[in-house]
C-alpha cells in the first residue's frame, strides 16, 4: 500500500512538474573573501544577481542546486578629483559572473564588464559602480540565456550518467550524495520524471539509514516537550517501513498520551496533512531538497563561498 501511494504522490509531481516546467535552479554565492569589498557590498553584489536570475526566469535557489552564479570584481584604477568642497574618489572596476556546475566544474557561461564608480570615498564609489552593472541589457540577456541552453544540453547528455553514479553512490549506502545528485536535475530536463523515480528508491533507503538518528532526535524533543516537534520527526520516519518501525509507533503513542487537549486538536490537524497525498507528496519533496542543501550547501563552503539567500 505503501508503494502505491509512493507512485500515486510521483505521479502527482510529475503533473506538477509539467505545470511547471522550464525551471533552472542556481544557487547565488559570492567569495568568502573579496578583494576591495565589504560583507554589505557583497551582499549588495550577491541581491544584483539574484535579482537578475530571477528576472531572466531562471530561478534563485536555497543551496540545494549544484549550479552556481559567482562574481568577480577588482579595481583596475583608482583616481582622487579635486572638487569645490570636497574631492571625488572614482572607481574603475572590472565585474564578471560566472554560471558553473559545481558537480562537472564545467563553466556554462561568462559575462564581463568595465564599470566607473564615483563618490566621496573609495566605499560609495564601490557602490556607485555596483549599481551601475548592466544586468538589465541585452548582453546580459544573451548570457543567461546561452547558460540556460548550455545547462539543458549538459543535463540531457549527461542525465543517464547522472543516474547511473546515483545508482553506485546508493549501493554504496552513500545516500544522501545519490539524493543530492538528482535532486541537481532540473525539472526542465527531459529525464526529471526518471529522476523522481530514483528518488522513490533512494530516500526510503536514506531514511532507514537515519531511522535511529531520527529516533534518538524525537526522544530529545519529547525530553524537552516539544511534543508536536517530536511526533512531526517521527511521523517523517512512519511513512516507510524502517528499522525501527516498532520504536517508533511506540513513541508515538506515548507522546500523544501526553499532549494536552489544544496540543491534541493542532497535533490531529496535522495528522490530517500528513495522511493528504498532495501534502506528503510536498513534504517529501521539500525533505530532499533540504539533504540537496545540505549536501551542496557544504560544496559551496568547501570552495570558500558564502551563500545568498533572500
Amino acid at each position: 500500500m505503501k508503494t502505491i501511494l509512493f507512485i500515486a504522490s510521483t505521479l502527482y509531481a510529475v503533473g506538477m512538474m509539467a505545470q511547471n516546467s522550464g525551471n533552472i535552479p542556481i544557487s547565488v554565492v559570492v567569495p568568502q573573501q573579496v578583494d576591495y569589498l565589504d560583507a554589505s557590498q557583497s551582499v549588495r553584489l550577491g541581491k544584483k544577481m539574484t535579482d537578475a536570475v530571477t528576472r531572466s526566469g531562471l530561478s534563485a535557489s536555497n543551496g540545494g542546486s549544484s549550479i552556481i552564479m559567482y562574481p568577480l570584481f577588482s579595481i583596475e584604477k583608482e583616481d582622487v578629483v579635486e572638487g569645490g568642497m570636497q574631492n571625488i574618489r572614482v572607481v574603475n572596476a572590472d565585474i564578471s559572473f560566472t554560471v558553473k556546475n559545481l558537480e562537472s566544474d564545467i563553466i556554462y557561461a561568462s559575462y564581463n564588464r568595465q564599470i566607473r564608480g564615483s563618490g566621496s570615498s573609495r566605499q560609495r564609489a564601490i557602490n556607485d559602480a555596483i549599481s551601475k552593472i548592466p544586468v538589465n541589457d541585452k548582453d546580459f540577456d544573451r548570457f543567461i540565456q546561452q547558460g540556460r541552453e548550455k545547462i539543458l544540453a549538459y543535463y540531457e547528455g549527461n542525465c543517464s550518467n547522472i543516474l547511473l553514479r546515483a545508482e553506485s553512490c546508493a549501493k554504496r549506502q552513500q545516500y544522501e550524495e545519490a539524493i543530492a545528485l538528482i535532486a541537481s536535475i532540473p525539472d526542465a530536463a527531459s529525464c526529471y520524471p526518471q529522476a523522481l523515480g530514483a528518488i522513490e528508491k533512494f530516500y526510503p533507503a536514506y531514511q532507514n539509514q537515519q531511522c535511529n538518528e531520527l529516533l534518538q532526535k524525537a526522544q530529545t524533543l519529547y525530553a524537552a516537550h516539544k511534543y508536536n516537534e517530536a511526533l512531526s520527526v517521527l511521523y517523517g520516519l512512519k511513512v516507510f517501513s524502517t528499522d525501527c518501525h516498532s520504536e517508533i509507533k511506540t513513541l508515538i503513542s506515548t507522546i500523544e498520551s501526553s499532549l494536552s487537549a489544544e496540543e491534541k486538536r493542532q497535533w490531529d490537524f496535522l495528522v490530517q496533512q500528513y495522511n493528504n497525498r498532495a501534502a506528503l507528496q510536498e513534504k517529501r519533496i521539500e525533505a530532499v531538497q533540504a539533504i540537496a542543501t545540505a549536501y551542496y550547501g557544504r560544496k559551496i563552503n568547501y570552495y570558500h563561498y558564502n551563500l545568498l539567500l533572500y
